[in-house]
């Protein structure tokens, strides 16, 4: 018998469109996540992307 496993992936790497309802709580989750991650430097001089 083989059983099969449905893989979820996190909200986060979903590609689809976010509901209105819960914009307010992604894009928070973003802030914070851009907010601790330091600016490497870049190759294109002082473009920081």
């Amino acid at each position: 018998m083989t059983v099969r496993r449905e893989v979820k992936f996190p909200r986060i790497l979903h590609d689809g469109v976010i509901a209105f309802s819960e914009a307010r709580e992604r894009l928070a989750r973003a802030f914070e996540i851009a907010l601790h991650v330091p600016i490497r430097e870049s190759d294109w001089g002082d473009l920081k992307v």
